[in-house]
Order: C-alpha cells, then sequence, then structure tokens
C-alpha cells in the first residue's frame, strides 16, 4: 500500500493477502476475495482501501481497518481482455471527498 505499512497482491485461489514489507509476514488475508483468480489489485492514495478485479468479471472495494476487511461495494463488469485496464481507471478516480473530481 502507499503508506508503506504492507505489500497487497492477489493469488489464484481468489484471496488477497498482505505482508509487511519488511518482516515479510503475513498481516492478513482477505477470504473469498473473488471466484477464481484476483487478476488485478490497487490501494488507493490513502491506504485505507482494497480495490481489486477478479476473473469472474466482479470489480470489489474493501475497507481496511486494523484487525479487519469488509467489502464495500461489488460490481459485475463484463469479462474481457481490458478489463484490467477499467480497474486502474477507477483507482485513479477515487475522490478524497465529494468535493474533488477525477
Amino acid at each position: 500500500m502507499q503508506n508503506g505499512q504492507s505489500i497487497i497482491s492477489g493469488w489464484s485461489d481468489g484471496k488477497i493477502r498482505a505482508f509487511g514489507p519488511q518482516s515479510g509476514k503475513l498481516l492478513y488475508t482477505i477470504h473469498d476475495a473473488h471466484q477464481g483468480t484476483v487478476t488485478a489489485i490497487s490501494g488507493t492514495p490513502d491506504s485505507t482501501r482494497i480495490i481489486s478485479g477478479g476473473e469472474e468479471g466482479m470489480v470489489r472495494m474493501w475497507a481496511i481497518h486494523h484487525n479487519s476487511q469488509v467489502m464495500e461495494a461489488s460490481m459485475k463488469v463484463n469479462t474481457c481482455s481490458s478489463c484490467r485496464a477499467f480497474i486502474v481507471i477507477i483507482t485513479l478516480c477515487l475522490a478524497r471527498s465529494d468535493s474533488d473530481c477525477c
């Protein structure tokens, strides 16, 4: 994540895992983040959320808290070769407040 506190990764088992950057210790796992492979993943600039995409065509937003990770939103997109680019666009357009625009 951008705050330097973790390295996030998506896995073929549908899980998202976060590791300590210095120790390599597993910090948390989001089980069943996706059905099948996690194909795209990005943290928000404030490191409070993760946006992930799965091969099943779902894009999900996860709130990251000290002791929990909660799915806040989920949407179905058409599965296609350009879906990874679509997820990057969504991530870049997350605004800090309603007054900010993308």
